[in-house]
């Protein structure tokens, strides 16, 4: 358990003395318990659960160890009421011992009491702003780890989108691939079956020496007809040739066509993709420009909140140490 400093030990110990005033080091339940009542800002329930862990000796009696004990187990705020308490009370008993003094005509030990109440109100000063301090440096390092968190949270989310986002187009793009390969294989199927399939369209003159060799093969003229089957067969070996180059290359030309769109449709897929996503990254960074102006203005509001604590804290902490006001309470 954390100990309480020489500084707040002694704070406390002028508080406890105010009960104890048979100087018989402990203070009972029910003082205690009016102690912890009367001063300000206490939790009630932080009280009551004090409160029940008093007294473990069942003597109706706390010593000012336990006191301090449960001062300890206060923790943060109240135990820093606590010993701002003690620290007022000591004031006004070192006040009280000052006037005294100086009525009595001690005037040494008055120089004393008026060193050691401004040595005191200084350190208590000097204490209300490091405790101060550290409460808004807490709040400065929680409102960072709040706003990372945040950023984290931003990109994360962003990130999970775009990747999203990425594999649905990825998926766009192979269903259209798909697609792009079963349209060419059915236009290769049909081009190859019009090609096996269409009955060549020969020259007149071929068709001409057919004929000649058809009536000379009637006539029984069957010298002339081989003659005119040798010649139209050869010519027609050559227009069949001719006919499969310029059917390929009619062919090969609508597959180029057939590719060519395939690939404008591809490239305007491509092209929306690519739109959409720098869409989504502008409005990803108009969102995290809005979430780093958002941080900024909370933390330019914190600092002005903070300007505003240190100085109500200040002006409370000497009203409270004020002696001339009398004031005894936190």
């Amino acid at each position: 358990m954390e100990k309480l400093s020489e500084y707040e030990a002694t704070s406390l110990q002028a508080l406890f003395d105010i009960y104890d005033t048979e100087g018989e080091a402990y203070i009972t339940i029910a003082e205690m318990e009016d102690i912890f009542n009367k001063v300000k800002e206490l939790d009630p329930e932080d009280v009551k659960r004090v409160m029940q862990q008093c007294d473990r000796n069942e003597d109706a009696r706390v010593a000012f160890e336990e006191f301090a004990r449960l001062v300890v187990l206060l923790g943060g705020k109240p135990r820093h009421v606590m010993v701002h308490a003690g620290v007022v009370e000591f004031l006004r008993i070192l006040e009280e011992y000052r006037i005294n003094c100086e009525t009595e005509r001690s005037f040494e030990e008055a120089e004393q009491a008026t060193k050691q109440i401004s040595a005191l109100r200084a350190m208590e000063i000097k204490r209300e702003k490091q405790m101060l301090n550290r409460q808004q440096i807490n709040e400065i390092r929680d409102h960072e780890d709040y706003c990372d968190d945040k950023t984290q949270q931003f990109n994360d989310q962003w990130d999970s989108y775009l990747k999203k986002y990425d594999e649905q187009a990825q998926n766009y793009i192979a269903k259209l691939s798909d697609k792009h390969v079963e349209q060419l294989k059915k236009f290769r199927d049909k081009m190859y079956a019009d090609l096996t399939t269409r009955t060549p369209r020969f020259s007149k003159k071929l068709l001409v020496l057919r004929n000649k060799q058809n009536r000379h093969g009637r006539l029984k003229q069957y010298v002339e007809a081989q003659r005119c089957q040798q010649i139209a067969d050869a010519l027609e070996e050559k227009e069949l040739r001719s006919i499969e180059r310029q059917r390929k290359k009619k062919f090969k030309k609508m597959e180029e066509q057939l590719r060519h769109e395939q690939h404008k449709e591809l490239a305007a897929l491509l092209e929306k993709i690519n739109v959409r996503r720098e869409e989504h990254l502008s409005r990803r960074a108009k969102d995290w420009k809005r979430l780093n102006q958002r941080g900024r203005n909370q933390r330019r509001a914190t600092h002005v909140k903070q300007r505003l604590q240190r100085k109500s804290k200040d002006e409370s902490v000497l009203q409270s140490l004020d002696l001339k006001l009398g004031k005894t309470t936190s």
